[in-house]
């Protein structure tokens, strides 16, 4: 810090003292500050009064010439002149022109006629604009002028063309009256000659109409009003006959109707003959064909004894026999089944064994990975929180390094308070002040030698201790980070490549991290794939299977079975609807058969059995028979067959309906369900083996990220290390060559001692002049740098244990974080080893899963092949019950008494048919006589209706002719012609001026388009044009003379 006074008298005889303070401050990484502090100007009043203004308040550098009555040139260069300026006289010649020239305050009016001069110049440039503008803007006032003009021609112009316009309107309107007027005598020729056509029109259809009636007519002599009366009766006679026609026919349906209805039961009679006769036939085949049945079911299924000739009894035998051998084969199915199941059952928990085995080692590979995934959030988060602490062991040694300064200079700074003795230096200041006056003059020309070079050897001084400074730090980090250095680079390093190493091992480590991620994203994407082809066979499985459901509950409605018996049912069905229609079509011949046995029976001749061919040996023995006979005739119904057909045919189609539902429900059960779960086997397993994959490279992509977030952690330590050892390199450099230009200077020592020397001279010196006081002063100013110094290094300490604290911390948290890197290693472990457990597990389970599918397959077909023999065996007994029934059920119905007496019926029926016959006969004379009746009274109506309608055309027919004269006498041809003219004349006029008119009226448009474009364009360009030349002329004018003026004024000034 230094400090000024100066004591002046004013130019008014006051006293006055100015006092400016200095700072000088030394930054320890940056060149030194200097500061001006705030000054103060005391002036002293004659009267004794005393006033102070500071710096604040008015500037010292004004106040200063204005009080001493001098410029600041004589002020710098005469009365304040600093030692090494002092020699200025002797400058050479340009240099002392320049100081005379402020002294004198010459340079005022230099300046003043340069001003001047560029002033005149640039108002020369500026008259030349200006004369251009002026040109542009008389140019533009002329064109504007024409542009009116023109404007104005337009105008007078557009004014003449509206006013031919006007007089071609007044022509237009009375052309256009007279064309209509004559357009109106002609439409008045002109519907007079439509009027006439029309009446030549009504006259020629009405002699025509004459002509025809009269080829015709059959001339009556009666008048209109008798004619008139007769037609009005008419109608009442015909109403009469139509009533009577109209009983007849009610009379004649009602007969139709009676005879329909006879020849409807007739028909009956003929079908239900037919069908009892049928029906004896079809009990003589039944007989027959169920003998064969069992000759063919007792082959097939091994019964014995059951050959040709097999009566009655027997066919009951072999019904029981066959029945009881159905329930044994459903009993071998059902234990078949129990069998199965229990095998299966058996398979079945040694498979659940495995799956609980491998269940429990998937829930354990899980919870390892549910620890590893949360040791991966921790690690996360302890890894962020070491990017966010920036201590470490370099700062740690940089406070350490301020401690140690600190008590350095807290040490220095005791010891120099001690060894000042300042009682001792003022009892031998004035024996000193002797020797040191002499060393002021030698120190002051050192000092001002030195104050060039000053800043060197404080830039020494500071970059030795920096240097000092930056090696301890650096030597910390090494000591402190070596081993984890040498583990990721894993060879030996030294500062100055150890970026070099680290970058490449960066790099290293985060292409390695990439290639995985990239083939982990591969598998990824497999795994997708997989999953997404396992959706979509799942699906299509389970549309199958959904789409089978529905074919079998199709296949269930329509034959009632399950889709394994469509085929046997099927076929079944048809062979019932061929036996059917083989009983339909021998139906007539059965009843037939028993018509004639019963004829055989009633023939005294032969008297014998139909069947047999056997005389009856008593009367009883012929009533039972030709009971029975009647009995099949009257039960023979070839309706109920044809009921049984019809219901056979439908369940047929019914059945074969659903073969569309078969074939899908038989190809998805041999074909597609096996391929879809062959398929998903397969792809599962691939998908297993892509998820082991997946987690194998998720693995290797944690320790691959773990390893480069290892060499993360060292990016901070090891750019401290560079900035440490670059920073090493550059203070050496640089104290080197501070070195080499303090040698050739041969300075033999810094400024600062130099200045400290002079300080302590002229230190010494003041205490002669000042009081004790001011020693005592320089003694407290110690104490207080001490207690400084002190506090400093307090701060420091605790900011050391502040810095410590947090070291530790950090090195806590990469503890942490290699702990549990480690645990998920060892996590990682057990759950490749669990792994390996369930894939060892893989091939008992398909084993066991291959046992259970074999033991189901073997035990289905061993049941199915069972149930077919159940299902021949209920087909044969189904067969048997159903011929049974047929043959009880003829000779419980006595079918040929039916027979007879349908016979005796139709012989009534035929009778009543003849009778109603003849009644129809004479209905029909009756009302051809009426209708004849009818048409001669239609021709005599008709004929006095043409007389009337006659007599009325004739009349019309001369009014027609009357009128056609009238309408002849009113035309007048060369009056027509002459008014059609005159219409074309005025029409032709009306459209002459009308095309005048349109060119008039696009003039006038033209016209008033130039017109609107000359007025846009004057309100843009000319509208001000006058104005703008006027100005531009004055301008030009006053710059010229004010330019003249300037040139007259420099050349005064200058002479």
């Amino acid at each position: 810090m230094a400090q000024v006074k100066v004591m002046f008298k004013s130019a008014s005889q006051r006293k006055m003292v100015i006092t400016r303070s200095l700072v000088l401050k030394v930054n320890k990484n940056k060149p030194p500050t200097q500061k001006t502090l705030d000054g103060s100007l005391v002036v002293f009043n004659p009267s004794g009064e005393r006033q102070a203004v500071s710096s604040r308040n008015a500037e010292l550098d004004m106040l200063m010439p204005q009080s001493l009555g001098v410029s600041k040139a004589i002020l710098n260069s005469v009365i304040f002149c600093h030692q090494d300026e002092s020699l200025w006289p002797m400058s050479e010649p340009a240099a002392l022109k320049k100081r005379f020239d402020e002294i004198f305050e010459a340079l005022k009016y230099t300046k003043a006629i340069d001003n001047i001069k560029s002033l005149k110049k640039t108002q020369g440039q500026k008259l030349q604009h200006l004369k251009t503008a002026e040109g542009v803007a008389k140019d533009t006032k002329i064109r504007g002028d024409k542009a009116e003009k023109q404007s104005i021609q337009l105008l007078t112009e557009v004014d003449q063309v509206r006013d031919e316009i006007a007089l071609l309107s007044t022509k237009m309107n009375e052309a256009d009256g007279n064309q209509k007027r004559a357009q109106e005598k002609v439409s008045t020729y002109q519907k007079v000659q439509n009027d006439l056509a029309s009446e030549k029109m009504t006259r020629h259809h009405l002699h025509e109409k004459v002509e025809k009636i009269k080829r015709t007519l059959q001339v009556r002599s009666e008048s209109d009003e008798w004619l008139k009366s007769e037609i009005e009766n008419y109608e009442d006679r015909v109403k009469s006959h139509q009533k009577h026609e109209e009983q007849l026919r009610a009379r004649y349906k009602e007969i139709e109707e009676a005879i329909n209805r006879c020849r409807l039961r007739l028909s009956r009679k003929h079908e239900e003959i037919g069908m009892y006769e049928g029906q004896k036939a079809h009990h003589e085949q039944q007989k027959e064909g169920m003998r064969s049945l069992i000759e063919t079911l007792s082959r097939q299924h091994n019964i014995r004894g059951y050959g040709a000739n097999i009566d009655d009894a027997q066919c009951e035998d072999f019904t029981l026999k066959i029945s009881k051998l159905l329930r044994e084969q459903q009993e071998r199915v059902q234990k078949q089944k129990q069998e199965s199941e229990a095998e299966l059952r058996d398979v079945q928990e040694t498979l659940t064994k495995l799956n609980d085995q491998r269940t429990t080692l998937i829930a354990e590979k899980n919870a390892c990975k549910q620890q590893m995934s949360q040791h991966e959030l921790k690690l996360k988060s302890y890894r962020d929180q070491l990017s966010k602490m920036n201590t470490d062991e370099g700062e740690l040694a940089i406070v350490d390094s301020k401690i140690e300064q600190l008590e350095d200079d807290l040490a220095k700074a005791k010891k120099e308070s001690e060894a000042a003795s300042w009682d001792t230096q003022i009892r031998h200041f004035d024996a000193r002040i002797q020797d040191k006056a002499s060393k002021i003059k030698l120190l002051n020309e050192e000092l001002v030698y030195g104050t060039k070079h000053a800043g060197d050897l404080a830039r020494l001084e500071h970059l030795q201790r920096e240097l000092a400074d930056s090696r301890r730090s650096l030597d910390r980090l090494c000591s402190v980070n070596k081993e984890r250095f040498r583990t990721t680079l894993q060879h030996d390093w030294s500062p100055s490549v150890l970026n070099t190493d680290f970058q490449g091992s960066l790099r290293a480590k985060s292409d390695q991290l990439i290639d995985h991620e990239r083939q982990r994203a591969s598998l990824s994407r497999d795994l997708e794939q997989f999953d997404a082809e396992i959706a979509n066979s799942t699906m299509a499985l389970s549309k199958g299977k959904r789409d089978q459901a529905s074919c079998e509950k199709l296949i269930h409605e329509s034959i009632g079975r399950s889709p394994d018996a469509y085929t046997a049912e099927v076929q079944e069905i048809q062979e019932g609807r061929d036996v059917l229609k083989l009983d339909l079509s021998n139906f007539g011949h059965l009843r037939k058969f028993y018509q004639d046995a019963l004829d055989l029976v009633k023939d005294k001749d032969k008297y014998k059995c139909k069947l047999c061919t056997r005389r009856f040996t008593s009367e009883d023995e012929k009533e039972n028979f030709v009971k029975l006979m009647k009995k099949k005739l009257e039960k023979g119904d070839i309706s109920k067959v044809k009921e049984d057909l019809e219901k056979q045919d439908k369940l047929l189609r019914k059945a074969k309906n659903a073969a569309p539902s078969y074939e899908r429900w038989s190809r998805w059960t041999e074909v597609e369900r096996p391929q879809l779960e062959t398929q998903l086997k397969g792809l599962a397993a691939r998908r297993t083996k892509a998820v082991q994959q997946l987690e194998a490279e998720d693995a290797i992509v944690n320790d691959a990220e773990q390893a480069k977030a290892e060499v993360d952690l060292l990016e901070k330590p090891v750019g401290d290390v560079l900035k440490y050892h670059e920073s090493i390199a550059r203070i050496t450099q640089q104290i080197e060559d501070l070195t080499k230009t303090q040698s050739s200077k041969k300075l033999s020592r810094t400024l600062d001692q130099t200045r400290d020397e002079l300080d302590l001279v002229n230190q010494e010196v003041q205490e002669l002049r000042t009081t004790k006081e001011n020693k005592s002063g320089d003694r407290e100013r110690s104490r207080a740098k001490i207690s400084s110094l002190e506090l400093r290094l307090r701060d420091a300490k605790g900011e050391l244990a502040t810095v410590d604290f947090q070291v530790k911390e950090r090195n806590e948290k990469v503890k942490q974080v290699e702990e549990l890197s480690a645990s998920n290693r060892v996590q990682r472990e057990q759950s490749r080893k669990i792994d390996d457990q369930i894939n060892q597990l893989s091939p008992q389970m398909e084993a066991a899963e291959s046992r259970r599918d074999d033991t189901r397959s073997r035990g289905s077909s061993k049941e199915e092949k069972l149930r077919e023999q159940v299902s021949h065996t209920a087909d044969s007994v189904s067969k048997l019950k159903q011929v049974s029934m047929n043959i009880r059920q003829y000779e419980e119905e006595n079918g040929s008494a039916n027979l007879t007496k349908s016979k005796r019926e139709m012989d009534e029926i035929e009778e009543e048919i003849q009778r109603i016959e003849g009644e129809k006969m004479k209905i029909i004379k009756s009302i051809k006589q009426v209708e004849d009746e009818l048409r001669t009274q239609e021709k005599t109506k008709a004929s006095m209706q043409d007389n009337i309608d006659y007599r009325k055309d004739l009349k019309e027919l001369e009014v027609a002719e009357s009128n056609v004269a009238t309408l002849e006498s009113q035309i007048s041809e060369a009056d027509q012609t002459h008014w059609d003219r005159e219409s074309r004349k005025w029409r032709n006029r009306f459209t002459e001026y009308s095309a005048q008119q349109s060119n008039k009226i696009g003039q006038v448009s033209e016209k008033n388009t130039a017109l609107e474009k000359h007025r846009k364009g004057w309100e843009t360009e000319y509208k001000d044009a006058a104005m703008n030349y006027k100005r531009a002329h004055i301008e030009v004018e006053t710059t010229k003379a004010a330019v003249e003026d300037l040139g007259r004024y420099a050349g005064a000034l200058d002479k």
